[in-house]
């Protein structure tokens, strides 16, 4: 009967991750391009190449926590979820332009 339980439980776990909105679309990469400009141009770093990557992946981690758990935490209410996602994306975008991002891979 637990294993009926746990399954189900699992099941539904599943199905509520999968249909859960997709977070609003940001200029991530476009962002990104600017930042490994920048990158080479002004802070003549090295791992250039390597940062846009990370960088890119750093944003796209930050946009989906943040839409995850607003969800999760809003009860769904996708106006309050979008309008957290911008605020959030400005604090992201402020951390890149900076080059105070570090990506830390789940």
């Amino acid at each position: 009967m637990n294993s009926i339980i746990s399954t189900l439980t699992f099941l539904a776990l599943i199905l509520a991750i999968y249909s859960m909105p997709d977070p609003p679309s940001f200029p991530i990469k476009e962002i990104c391009a600017a930042y490994g400009e920048k990158c080479v141009n002004k802070l003549n770093r090295r791992d250039c190449p390597q940062r846009i990557v990370e960088c890119e992946k750093y944003a796209n981690q930050g946009v989906r926590t943040t839409w995850s758990f607003c969800m999760f935490s809003n009860n769904y209410d996708l106006s309050a979820c979008h309008q957290r996602s911008q605020i959030d994306f400005q604090i992201i975008q402020s951390w890149i332009s900076k080059d105070q991002f570090k990506y830390l891979p789940e």
